[in-house]
């Protein structure tokens, strides 16, 4: 009989697209299914040719079901009886429903649907149940979630393909031996994607294989998916006695107690003191999430984007409506337009009539929303012996359903250091005096009263147990106001200015002396001068606190793509000379 290629190369009908790999892998992947009568799901089928298709290489399949979400697919007829077509969102009661009323079990499922990270785990989740055992489940064009615009990225720590390297560790999950189920170690990883897999299930994952864009999971029954008793033949052992290698085939170490595999459960004293009056914001609320939702990379000019994605909660911005507001302010746009971070603000230097120059920051909400950090931004106006832009203008406005808002404010007198977060050639040049005034500038905000933190307590336990084990000392208490925003693109030189007051705080003492220290820490010299500066509270017990809190914020912030991986690696060494417990 024709080989899966063989068919796509003598295909006439209907449209199908796949890559020549896939086919490849295909005729050895299905080779087992060929002959069997068989139910083949396909979800996202477009012109409805590879439903075709199958039908001449499953000869004798009982269902070959295809699903997209696409309304025109309900114009395909197909003369084979075989095949069904159901149009709505794979996604859904109702599209599930319409499937599992033609059938309810499949020896093959196909995900060639759209692409996006969160639609690739959700219909996983919701259809790898309905796989018979023997059965496969197939996710095709992985390469998608290395794209941002499909909500991936290279570190990305949700996107689907690391969702699937997960399921790796399920497979051999019988030598965790650290308390976690299957369902809880995925939950707590892809919480966000409402990813509930009952352990039962889990473990029917026989085998978890990857080719180029393609992930294969097989799944069987669960007692074939264990390691097995160890066998041990032939009689002579010269080198390593038998009976040891007997002896050692079925128990697995305790892991509860390591620190790289234990998990983050224990409560550890890790809180502001109930002096300051704190009322601590939901997690829905807190400026400074720690893991940012999906996020597209700093475009060079914000202008090349006629409409650009912010965080959760944030309006998309154009640069007409930059342009509006400064005809709101009678300034002219001088220079190019810079998204800010996370893409929730976007400002460009203006100048007026009489050619004063000043900065202008834009940001929208919708209609009865607040926003935080526009907010937090005006109140920090307020603060003194702080070298800072001061805000000379704001102005708000609503258009098609968006509460719109613009700070003016003084421009820097010099440019930021480095153009990025981490030092480079510039911050490694700066003078002992200016660091001596960052950190004067620094100790003034310390002294500031402040009534919310950057993060919940337990969040930012959570982040550094996840990133450094539980054996860190966490039992100081000690919070005082943080500029938050700390790296070397945030700070101007040679005369110093601290820019975006977006998410200043209460945070872990040290925490802004850390984060620029980490920020650093490629230049021996830089890192030397700046723990100097910072000597007290660097080396004070809540100081320590401070600097795991700082490390495990980058190191997350690494994971969501928002800083460059090159760093991961020696803030983990600086984390590794702290004490522990």
């Amino acid at each position: 009989m024709a080989s899966l290629s063989d068919l796509y190369d003598l295909h006439q009908g209907k449209t199908s697209d796949k890559w020549a790999s896939y086919l490849a892998a295909y005729d050895v992947i299905f080779r087992d299914f060929k002959d069997g009568n068989i139910s083949l799901l396909e979800i996202g089928i477009q012109n409805g040719g590879s439903l075709d298709i199958y039908a001449k290489y499953f000869t004798r399949a009982s269902h070959l079901i295809g699903c997209d979400i696409e309304p025109k697919c309900s114009l395909l007829r197909y003369d084979d009886q075989r095949i069904r077509v159901v149009v709505g969102d794979a996604d859904s009661s109702e599209a599930q429903d319409a499937i599992f009323s033609i059938s309810n079990k499949f020896d093959i499922i196909i995900d060639d649907g759209s692409h996006l990270q969160k639609d690739i785990i959700r219909t996983f989740a919701r259809y790898f149940s309905q796989v018979a055992l023997g059965g496969i489940y197939i996710i095709e064009d992985l390469h998608a979630s290395y794209w941002a615009e499909y909500g991936g990225g290279l570190f990305h720590s949700q996107s689907s393909i690391a969702f699937f390297k997960r399921l790796v560790d399920v497979v051999n999950g019988e030598h965790w031996n650290n308390g976690v189920s299957p369902g809880l170690f995925l939950r707590a990883e892809f919480s966000c994607f409402d990813v509930d897999l009952d352990d039962a299930l889990l473990e029917q994952i026989h085998s978890v294989t990857f080719q180029n864009s393609i992930c294969v999971i097989r799944k069987k029954a669960a007692g074939l998916n264990r390691l097995g008793p160890r066998k041990v033949v032939g009689k002579d052992d010269l080198v390593f006695d038998k009976t040891m290698l007997i002896a050692n085939s079925s128990s697995v170490p305790d892991q509860t107690v390591t620190a790289l595999s234990a998990p983050d459960v224990e409560v550890v004293a890790f809180a502001p003191p109930a002096s300051a009056g704190l009322t601590l914001v939901p997690a829905s609320k807190i400026v400074a999430n720690l893991k940012s939702l999906f996020t597209r990379r700093k475009p060079k000019d914000a202008d090349a984007w006629s409409a650009t994605i912010p965080a959760h909660g944030y309006a998309c911005w154009s640069a007409s409506d930059l342009d509006l507001a400064c005809e709101i302010l009678n300034v002219k746009r001088i220079a190019p337009a810079t998204a800010g971070p996370l893409k929730k603000s976007v400002g460009a230097e203006v100048v007026d009539h009489v050619g004063t120059r000043s900065w202008i920051k834009l940001s929208g909400t919708p209609i009865g929303e607040d926003d935080p950090l526009r907010a937090l931004e005006i109140e920090a106006g307020t603060l003194t012996g702080i070298p800072k832009p001061q805000i000379i203008r704001h102005e708000e406005w609503t258009s098609n359903g968006t509460r719109w808002g613009v700070l003016q404010m003084t421009v820097a007198p010099s440019p930021v250091v480095e153009p990025v977060q981490w030092a480079q050639n510039n911050a490694s040049e700066v003078s002992d005096e200016w660091i001596g005034s960052f950190a004067g500038a620094i100790r003034n905000l310390n002294r500031v009263h402040c009534d919310r933190v950057y993060a919940s307590p337990d969040k930012i336990r959570h982040v550094i147990f996840a990133n450094f084990g539980r054996d860190v000392d966490l039992r100081v208490e000690e919070w005082r106001a943080s500029w938050v925003e700390t790296h070397w693109a945030n700070i101007t030189g040679p005369n110093l200015m601290l820019l975006d007051w977006e998410r200043w705080a209460l945070a872990p003492r040290g925490f802004d002396a850390a984060l620029l220290l980490a920020y650093s820490c490629i230049y021996p010299d830089l890192e030397k001068r700046i723990r100097a500066a910072f000597s007290d509270d660097l080396t004070s017990p809540p100081g320590i606190a401070g600097q795991y809190a700082a490390y495990a914020h980058i190191l997350e912030a690494i994971k969501s793509n928002l800083v460059h991986p090159a760093l991961r690696e020696p803030i983990l060494k600086l984390a590794m000379r702290l004490p522990k417990k």
